[in-house]
């Protein structure tokens, strides 16, 4: 775990990863570091080794919620029970960069995810209309 007086730099971290590896984002939460690379999303609690260290594919769903009265909470889940799901509290400051990695993330599961079957192009437009006939999407 991430201590108040421990010395916790994201650079011990990234020496777990492969070297040619390509770090995309770099998020802290409360108590864990979130590294999204162009191969996988790991999270750590300590400098020695990853909680979650899963490639793309073995994920199966990733949640933000942010509500006015608690901390925001990111949600990692494992495709595999093996794998422990990470639940994350996420600062404020953080947002803008959990937003990023979680397009980066969007963008690599929507492809791999057995259910498309498909490159992870839309057949189908997400027009809506909203009050006052407003039109949402594409």
């Amino acid at each position: 775990m991430f201590d108040a007086d421990e010395s916790f730099e994201p650079s011990t971290v990234r020496r777990l990863l492969e070297p040619s590896e390509d770090v995309h984002i770099e998020a802290r939460a409360s108590d864990a570091l979130v590294l999204v690379t162009d191969r996988r999303v790991a999270v750590a609690t300590r400098h020695d080794r990853f909680d979650l260290d899963i490639p793309y594919e073995g994920l199966r769903r990733v949640q933000f919620d942010i509500e006015r009265t608690r901390p925001a909470v990111l949600v990692i889940v494992p495709e595999r029970p093996a794998d422990a799901p990470q639940v994350l509290s996420i600062p404020p400051d953080q947002y803008e960069v959990v937003g990023k990695a979680l397009a980066v993330i969007g963008q690599r599961l929507y492809p791999v995810s057995p259910q498309t079957g498909h490159d992870g192009s839309s057949e189908t437009t997400m027009d809506a209309s909203g009050d006052g006939e407003q039109v949402f999407g594409g």
